[in-house]
């Protein structure tokens, strides 16, 4: 409603305004894989018209095998960004895998806890980098960690540090970027 007025009011127009649609799909992982899941999504999501729509998609539940990963998010945007959605949401805060899950750790120290929790979940990974696997990918962890808190050098610039942050991590894997 748009009013307008001085001393009095002068006039008032009322203008309609269109809300937002929208499409819900609720998935329950539990018990299945994610190749399950997967087929699951595509089916529900052909059975949608999300035109104009913004799409919220919630995952939730333990797979019985394989990654939370394996989902593939990606397409599944995809196809719904093709079918004119207007926005897709994914939400999978609570998806989690039989497959890999983080052990609680104890410590005493702030370098105890994240020594232990690398220790601890690096088995978890399954990788073909071998310095990626055992003490070496733990050396690597800390490493990353010790550099991403690297604090930002007054007067740089937020794009000079995210780049010099990059640089640091890719040299660490042995990576050489061509900028």
């Amino acid at each position: 409603m748009i009013v307008e007025f001085d001393e009095k009011i002068k006039n008032i127009h009322f203008i309609e305004i269109n809300t937002v649609k929208y499409e819900f799909i609720d998935i329950n992982a539990n018990g299945k894989s994610p190749s399950v899941i997967n087929l699951e999504i595509l089916k529900k999501i052909s059975k949608i018209e999300p035109k104009d729509k913004i799409v919220i998609l919630k995952v939730h539940g333990e797979l019985k095998s394989g990654k939370t990963s394996e989902i593939d998010f990606a397409t599944i945007k995809e196809k719904l960004f093709e079918k004119n959605s207007m926005e897709v949401k994914i939400h999978r805060q609570y998806l989690t895998s039989k497959q890999y899950k983080i052990i609680p750790i104890t410590g005493q120290k702030k370098e105890d806890i994240e020594k232990n929790v690398f220790e601890k979940n690096i088995k978890n990974l399954k990788n073909n980098r071998m310095e990626l696997q055992n003490e070496e990918g733990i050396k690597f962890a800390h490493g990353v960690l010790r550099d991403l808190r690297q604090p930002m050098a007054i007067n740089e610039k937020k794009s000079d540090y995210q780049k010099r942050i990059k640089e640091t991590t890719l040299h660490l894997m042995g990576i050489s970027e061509e900028i």
